[in-house]
């Protein structure tokens, strides 16, 4: 977690544990200017510090598909029979 998040998740935690609202502490984490969490996440993360959460990381989340899971999915799909009489073809970047 970079440093700017880190710090904004824990401002969000100590004003949430002051009972601020959400919107009183969003206005003064306009400091971050680019980086600034948006309205949605203040919220989210308020009422998260309000149920008691202590953690300031991310909760994990599920990766994509690999590239390669990807083809191999599609090789499967046509080997199949799912999919036919598509003709393949390589974009050509220009």
């Amino acid at each position: 977690m970079g440093a700017s998040k880190f710090s904004q998740h824990s401002v969000v935690q100590f004003l949430a544990a002051e009972g601020v609202s959400p919107i009183k502490i969003r206005r003064p984490m306009k400091v971050y200017v680019d980086n600034c969490m948006l309205r949605a996440r203040v919220y989210e993360w308020t009422k998260r510090y309000q149920q008691r959460r202590t953690s300031l990381e991310d909760d994990p989340r599920l990766a994509s598909p690999t590239q390669s899971s990807r083809k191999k999915m599609l090789q499967q799909a046509i080997s199949s029979g799912q999919i036919e009489g598509v003709q393949w073809t390589k974009r050509l970047r220009t």
